[in-house]
Protein backbone atom coordinates (compact mmCIF):
# COMPACT_ATOMS: atom_id res chain seq x y z
CA UNK A 1 0.00 0.00 0.00
CA UNK A 2 0.98 3.59 -0.84
CA UNK A 3 0.17 6.49 1.31
CA UNK A 4 2.07 9.99 1.81
CA UNK A 5 4.83 8.88 -0.38
CA UNK A 6 5.69 6.20 2.36
CA UNK A 7 4.86 2.36 1.17
CA UNK A 8 3.77 -0.25 3.91
CA UNK A 9 5.49 -2.83 2.73
CA UNK A 10 5.07 -4.68 6.26
CA UNK A 11 1.41 -3.76 6.43
CA UNK A 12 0.81 -5.18 2.81
CA UNK A 13 1.75 -8.74 3.69
CA UNK A 14 0.51 -11.06 3.59
CA UNK A 15 -1.92 -10.50 0.91
CA UNK A 16 -5.18 -10.91 1.23
CA UNK A 17 -6.53 -14.80 1.37
CA UNK A 18 -8.56 -14.09 -2.16
CA UNK A 19 -5.18 -12.63 -3.86
CA UNK A 20 -3.24 -15.62 -3.08
CA UNK A 21 -5.65 -17.86 -4.02
CA UNK A 22 -6.10 -16.24 -7.65
CA UNK A 23 -2.26 -15.97 -7.53
CA UNK A 24 -1.88 -19.74 -6.82
CA UNK A 25 -4.28 -20.44 -9.58
CA UNK A 26 -2.15 -17.91 -12.82
CA UNK A 27 0.82 -19.67 -11.37
CA UNK A 28 -0.96 -23.07 -12.13
CA UNK A 29 -2.03 -21.68 -15.43
CA UNK A 30 1.71 -20.79 -16.18
CA UNK A 31 3.48 -23.69 -15.10
CA UNK A 32 0.73 -26.01 -17.76
CA UNK A 33 2.23 -24.84 -20.92
CA UNK A 34 5.88 -24.29 -19.76
CA UNK A 35 5.42 -28.11 -18.46
CA UNK A 36 3.95 -29.43 -21.80
CA UNK A 37 6.77 -27.25 -23.97
CA UNK A 38 9.81 -28.74 -21.75
CA UNK A 39 8.01 -32.35 -22.72
CA UNK A 40 7.37 -31.92 -26.13
CA UNK A 41 10.18 -29.48 -27.33
CA UNK A 42 12.70 -29.47 -24.54
CA UNK A 43 13.98 -27.68 -21.67
CA UNK A 44 15.71 -25.15 -23.33
CA UNK A 45 12.52 -23.92 -25.14
CA UNK A 46 11.23 -22.55 -21.77
CA UNK A 47 12.95 -18.85 -22.18
CA UNK A 48 10.84 -18.54 -25.55
CA UNK A 49 7.12 -20.34 -23.75
CA UNK A 50 7.70 -17.14 -20.91
CA UNK A 51 8.00 -15.09 -23.86
CA UNK A 52 5.15 -16.24 -25.50
CA UNK A 53 3.02 -15.84 -21.73
CA UNK A 54 3.40 -12.28 -21.95
CA UNK A 55 1.20 -11.81 -23.89
CA UNK A 56 -0.76 -11.97 -20.74
CA UNK A 57 -0.13 -8.04 -20.23
CA UNK A 58 -1.11 -6.75 -23.46
CA UNK A 59 -4.37 -8.96 -24.32
CA UNK A 60 -6.55 -7.94 -21.47
CA UNK A 61 -6.54 -4.51 -22.76
CA UNK A 62 -7.53 -5.20 -26.43
CA UNK A 63 -10.62 -6.26 -28.10
CA UNK A 64 -10.74 -9.79 -29.84
CA UNK A 65 -9.02 -8.39 -33.26
CA UNK A 66 -6.49 -6.01 -31.31
CA UNK A 67 -5.03 -8.87 -29.18
CA UNK A 68 -4.76 -11.43 -32.20
CA UNK A 69 -2.22 -8.40 -34.04
CA UNK A 70 -0.49 -7.92 -30.63
CA UNK A 71 0.03 -11.56 -30.07
CA UNK A 72 1.71 -11.96 -33.77
CA UNK A 73 3.63 -8.40 -32.89
CA UNK A 74 5.64 -9.95 -30.21
CA UNK A 75 5.94 -13.13 -31.97
CA UNK A 76 7.52 -11.25 -35.13
CA UNK A 77 9.92 -9.63 -32.43
CA UNK A 78 10.78 -12.51 -30.51
CA UNK A 79 11.49 -14.22 -34.06
CA UNK A 80 13.66 -10.95 -34.72
CA UNK A 81 15.44 -10.54 -31.90
CA UNK A 82 16.78 -14.13 -31.69
CA UNK A 83 18.13 -13.83 -35.39
CA UNK A 84 19.65 -10.50 -34.63
CA UNK A 85 21.18 -12.10 -31.13
CA UNK A 86 24.45 -10.76 -29.77
CA UNK A 87 25.03 -8.57 -32.74
CA UNK A 88 24.51 -4.87 -33.74
CA UNK A 89 21.23 -5.41 -35.65
CA UNK A 90 19.90 -6.35 -32.00
CA UNK A 91 19.75 -2.13 -30.97
CA UNK A 92 17.62 -1.78 -34.57
CA UNK A 93 15.49 -4.75 -32.58
CA UNK A 94 14.98 -3.12 -30.10
CA UNK A 95 14.43 0.34 -31.37
CA UNK A 96 11.68 -1.00 -33.44
CA UNK A 97 9.83 -2.73 -30.62
CA UNK A 98 10.09 0.43 -28.74
CA UNK A 99 8.66 2.51 -31.06
CA UNK A 100 5.63 0.17 -31.90
CA UNK A 101 5.07 -0.09 -28.01
CA UNK A 102 4.95 3.82 -27.81
CA UNK A 103 2.61 4.05 -30.69
CA UNK A 104 0.30 1.29 -29.64
CA UNK A 105 -0.24 3.40 -26.57
CA UNK A 106 -3.24 5.07 -28.63
CA UNK A 107 -4.89 2.08 -28.31
CA UNK A 108 -4.26 1.97 -24.62
CA UNK A 109 -1.34 3.63 -22.59
CA UNK A 110 1.48 0.75 -21.98
CA UNK A 111 -0.80 -2.19 -23.92
CA UNK A 112 2.22 -2.96 -26.45
CA UNK A 113 5.29 -2.31 -23.35
CA UNK A 114 6.23 -6.36 -23.69
CA UNK A 115 7.33 -5.81 -27.17
CA UNK A 116 10.65 -4.11 -26.29
CA UNK A 117 10.86 -6.49 -22.99
CA UNK A 118 10.71 -9.38 -25.75
CA UNK A 119 13.39 -7.80 -28.00
CA UNK A 120 15.86 -7.19 -25.04
CA UNK A 121 15.56 -10.27 -23.24
CA UNK A 122 16.03 -12.65 -26.89
CA UNK A 123 18.92 -10.12 -28.02
CA UNK A 124 21.22 -9.75 -24.92
CA UNK A 125 20.68 -13.53 -23.40
CA UNK A 126 19.31 -15.47 -26.87
CA UNK A 127 17.89 -19.27 -25.82
CA UNK A 128 19.22 -22.09 -27.71
CA UNK A 129 16.84 -22.33 -30.07
CA UNK A 130 16.17 -21.53 -33.59
CA UNK A 131 14.37 -18.36 -34.72
CA UNK A 132 11.45 -20.55 -36.30
CA UNK A 133 11.32 -22.71 -33.13
CA UNK A 134 10.75 -19.49 -30.65
CA UNK A 135 8.46 -18.16 -33.12
CA UNK A 136 6.18 -21.15 -32.62
CA UNK A 137 6.77 -21.40 -29.19
CA UNK A 138 5.93 -17.80 -28.60
CA UNK A 139 3.15 -18.31 -31.01
CA UNK A 140 1.24 -21.80 -29.06
CA UNK A 141 1.72 -20.19 -25.90
CA UNK A 142 0.42 -16.91 -26.58
CA UNK A 143 -2.82 -18.78 -27.98
CA UNK A 144 -2.90 -20.90 -24.69
CA UNK A 145 -3.23 -17.65 -22.98
CA UNK A 146 -5.59 -15.66 -24.91
CA UNK A 147 -8.16 -18.87 -24.70
CA UNK A 148 -7.45 -18.59 -21.28
CA UNK A 149 -8.49 -14.66 -20.88
CA UNK A 150 -11.01 -15.14 -23.39
CA UNK A 151 -12.49 -18.37 -21.13
CA UNK A 152 -12.05 -16.10 -17.76
CA UNK A 153 -13.57 -13.37 -19.70
CA UNK A 154 -10.66 -11.21 -18.03
CA UNK A 155 -10.90 -7.78 -19.67
CA UNK A 156 -9.28 -4.44 -18.40
CA UNK A 157 -10.89 -0.88 -19.34
CA UNK A 158 -8.43 0.62 -22.43
CA UNK A 159 -6.92 3.34 -21.37
CA UNK A 160 -5.74 5.32 -24.62
CA UNK A 161 -3.12 7.86 -25.05
CA UNK A 162 -3.16 11.06 -26.96
CA UNK A 163 -1.11 10.93 -30.47
CA UNK A 164 1.64 13.28 -29.20
CA UNK A 165 1.88 11.42 -25.88
CA UNK A 166 2.70 8.42 -27.64
CA UNK A 167 4.53 9.47 -30.39
CA UNK A 168 7.00 11.02 -27.57
CA UNK A 169 7.80 8.04 -25.68
CA UNK A 170 7.90 6.24 -29.16
CA UNK A 171 10.78 8.32 -29.72
CA UNK A 172 12.32 8.63 -25.87
CA UNK A 173 12.05 4.96 -24.95
CA UNK A 174 13.91 3.79 -28.42
CA UNK A 175 16.32 6.16 -28.08
CA UNK A 176 17.15 5.28 -24.52
CA UNK A 177 16.70 1.34 -24.90
CA UNK A 178 18.86 1.77 -28.20
CA UNK A 179 21.56 3.35 -26.79
CA UNK A 180 21.23 0.84 -23.43
CA UNK A 181 21.36 -1.91 -25.61
CA UNK A 182 24.46 -0.50 -27.49
CA UNK A 183 26.56 0.35 -24.83
CA UNK A 184 25.44 -3.34 -23.16
CA UNK A 185 26.79 -4.91 -26.05
CA UNK A 186 29.85 -3.28 -26.71
CA UNK A 187 30.87 -3.78 -23.30
CA UNK A 188 29.44 -7.25 -23.36
CA UNK A 189 27.99 -7.01 -19.78
CA UNK A 190 26.42 -10.06 -18.43
CA UNK A 191 22.77 -10.46 -17.75
CA UNK A 192 22.50 -6.54 -19.58
CA UNK A 193 18.58 -7.56 -20.67
CA UNK A 194 18.20 -6.59 -16.84
CA UNK A 195 19.84 -3.07 -17.69
CA UNK A 196 17.08 -2.62 -20.53
CA UNK A 197 14.05 -4.06 -19.80
CA UNK A 198 14.26 -1.56 -16.59
CA UNK A 199 14.34 1.14 -18.55
CA UNK A 200 11.65 0.21 -20.78
CA UNK A 201 9.55 -0.48 -18.26
CA UNK A 202 10.10 2.69 -16.39
CA UNK A 203 9.46 4.83 -19.31
CA UNK A 204 5.62 5.21 -19.46
CA UNK A 205 3.87 6.89 -21.78
CA UNK A 206 3.66 9.59 -18.96
CA UNK A 207 5.65 11.63 -17.33
CA UNK A 208 4.17 11.24 -13.74
CA UNK A 209 3.93 7.78 -14.28
CA UNK A 210 7.79 6.99 -15.18
CA UNK A 211 8.60 9.10 -11.89
CA UNK A 212 6.44 6.90 -9.78
CA UNK A 213 7.62 3.66 -11.40
CA UNK A 214 11.25 4.38 -10.99
CA UNK A 215 10.81 4.64 -7.39
CA UNK A 216 8.85 1.85 -6.70
CA UNK A 217 10.83 -0.14 -8.82
CA UNK A 218 13.79 0.53 -6.52
CA UNK A 219 12.09 0.22 -3.03
CA UNK A 220 10.68 -3.02 -4.36
CA UNK A 221 14.14 -4.19 -5.69
CA UNK A 222 16.19 -3.51 -2.92
CA UNK A 223 13.51 -5.51 -0.94
CA UNK A 224 13.75 -8.44 -2.97
CA UNK A 225 17.61 -8.16 -2.55
CA UNK A 226 17.71 -8.29 0.84
CA UNK A 227 15.14 -11.39 1.05
CA UNK A 228 18.05 -12.88 -1.80
CA UNK A 229 20.19 -12.31 0.88
CA UNK A 230 18.92 -13.69 3.85
CA UNK A 231 18.27 -16.81 2.03
CA UNK A 232 21.49 -17.06 -0.17
CA UNK A 233 22.86 -19.62 2.69
CA UNK A 234 19.86 -21.94 2.25
CA UNK A 235 19.88 -25.40 0.42
CA UNK A 236 19.36 -25.15 -3.28
CA UNK A 237 16.23 -27.24 -3.03
CA UNK A 238 14.80 -24.67 -0.52
CA UNK A 239 16.11 -21.58 -3.08
CA UNK A 240 13.96 -23.42 -6.04
CA UNK A 241 10.88 -23.75 -3.71
CA UNK A 242 10.82 -20.22 -2.32
CA UNK A 243 11.21 -19.44 -6.21
CA UNK A 244 7.76 -20.69 -6.74
CA UNK A 245 6.75 -19.25 -3.75
CA UNK A 246 7.71 -15.83 -4.88
CA UNK A 247 5.68 -16.43 -8.14
CA UNK A 248 2.51 -17.00 -6.52
CA UNK A 249 3.05 -13.86 -4.54
CA UNK A 250 4.10 -12.09 -6.99
CA UNK A 251 0.74 -12.60 -9.07
CA UNK A 252 -1.27 -12.03 -5.79
CA UNK A 253 0.07 -8.41 -6.01
CA UNK A 254 -0.38 -8.19 -9.51
CA UNK A 255 -4.04 -8.95 -8.51
CA UNK A 256 -3.90 -6.32 -6.00
CA UNK A 257 -1.50 -3.73 -8.09
CA UNK A 258 0.88 -3.14 -5.39
CA UNK A 259 3.74 -2.98 -7.64
CA UNK A 260 6.18 -2.59 -4.80
CA UNK A 261 5.22 -5.60 -2.89
CA UNK A 262 4.97 -7.61 -6.57
CA UNK A 263 8.92 -6.27 -7.55
CA UNK A 264 10.17 -7.42 -4.35
CA UNK A 265 8.91 -11.30 -4.95
CA UNK A 266 9.54 -10.62 -8.13
CA UNK A 267 13.69 -10.27 -7.39
CA UNK A 268 14.86 -13.63 -5.51
CA UNK A 269 12.38 -15.70 -7.61
CA UNK A 270 14.82 -14.26 -10.83
CA UNK A 271 17.99 -14.39 -8.48
CA UNK A 272 17.49 -17.62 -7.33
CA UNK A 273 16.55 -18.84 -10.64
CA UNK A 274 19.67 -17.94 -12.33
CA UNK A 275 21.89 -18.43 -10.20
CA UNK A 276 23.61 -21.71 -9.95
CA UNK A 277 22.42 -21.94 -5.92
CA UNK A 278 25.57 -21.13 -3.96
CA UNK A 279 26.21 -18.09 -1.75
CA UNK A 280 28.73 -16.49 -4.31
CA UNK A 281 26.80 -16.69 -7.30
CA UNK A 282 23.74 -15.59 -5.86
CA UNK A 283 25.17 -12.26 -4.22
CA UNK A 284 26.58 -12.14 -7.69
CA UNK A 285 23.30 -11.56 -9.73
CA UNK A 286 21.62 -10.04 -6.81
CA UNK A 287 23.93 -7.60 -6.69
CA UNK A 288 24.06 -7.38 -10.62
CA UNK A 289 20.62 -6.68 -10.51
CA UNK A 290 20.01 -4.25 -8.01
CA UNK A 291 22.83 -2.42 -10.23
CA UNK A 292 20.86 -2.81 -12.99
CA UNK A 293 17.82 -1.43 -11.54
CA UNK A 294 19.05 1.77 -9.87
CA UNK A 295 20.88 2.85 -13.13
CA UNK A 296 17.99 2.29 -15.53
CA UNK A 297 15.62 3.68 -12.87
CA UNK A 298 17.74 6.72 -12.11
CA UNK A 299 17.88 7.50 -16.01
CA UNK A 300 14.33 6.64 -16.44
CA UNK A 301 13.64 9.31 -13.51
CA UNK A 302 16.01 12.13 -15.33
CA UNK A 303 14.58 11.14 -18.55
CA UNK A 304 11.29 12.06 -17.28
CA UNK A 305 12.18 14.97 -14.82
CA UNK A 306 13.45 16.85 -18.23
CA UNK A 307 10.12 15.87 -20.71
CA UNK A 308 8.54 17.75 -17.76
CA UNK A 309 10.66 20.45 -17.17
CA UNK A 310 10.39 21.21 -21.07
CA UNK A 311 6.78 20.87 -20.82
CA UNK A 312 6.90 23.49 -18.40
CA UNK A 313 8.64 26.63 -20.03
CA UNK A 314 7.07 25.38 -23.76
CA UNK A 315 4.02 25.87 -21.91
Amino acid sequence: QIAGGRVGIVAAFPPPKHALVLGLKLTVVLLIPLVVVSLIVGGKAILPAVMGFLAVAVMPYCTRKQAVGFMLGLVVTGVLATMAARTWWAVLVVMAACVAAGLASRVSAGVFGMAPIVASILALDPPKNSPLVVGLVMLAVGTYVGVILHVMKFHIPAQPAPWDVAIRHAVVQSLACGLTTAVALFYDWPKAYWLVMTMAIVLRPYRSDSLVHSRQRIIGTMAGAVIAIVLSPVPRSVQLLFAAVCLVLMFAYIVLKNYVLQVAFMTPMIVFLVSTGTVTDTLHFDGLRLLYTASACVVGGLLAMGLARRDQVSA
